[in-house]
């Protein structure tokens, strides 16, 4: 007996090559993790950098 659409892997077709909508969740997926990653990453070099470096108040030109 064989398994039905349902219960059988939904990369598997039947004919070996991976559906297009496994390919485009994958692809999404990761896409997401990359953003995360980045944000991630953005947040603790933002926290790790030094911080600028602001003018006295009598030290600016314009006093």
């Amino acid at each position: 007996m064989e398994p039905s659409r349902q219960t059988r892997h939904v990369a598997d077709a039947g004919d070996g090559e991976p559906d297009d909508r496994v390919i485009a969740v994958a692809l999404r997926r990761s896409l997401l993790v990359a953003a995360g990653l980045a944000l991630v990453g953005g947040g603790i070099w933002s926290l790790m950098r030094p911080a600028p470096s602001r003018p006295v108040l009598s030290e600016s030109p314009l006093a």
